[in-house]
């Protein structure tokens, strides 16, 4: 199962204005410790933390 992990950031060149982005992670552990990490190291500038959606993954299968 994929986990999203949706935030807000702030880009440093316009300074007050929020966007809105996600990342993909394979486990909840390894989402929630991203998510934990960069709040914690400042890495992303203004990160706030929407939401971690569970995503089902979709297999696609071809006839051989």
């Amino acid at each position: 199962m994929d986990f999203f992990v949706k935030y807000y950031y702030m880009r440093r060149t316009t300074g007050d204005m929020l966007y809105q982005d996600r990342r993909r992670f394979d486990s909840f552990g390894k989402a929630l410790r991203w998510a934990m990490e960069t709040k914690a190291s400042k890495a992303i500038y203004g990160f706030r933390l929407i939401d971690i959606i569970p995503q089902g993954k979709i297999e696609v299968r071809y006839p051989s």
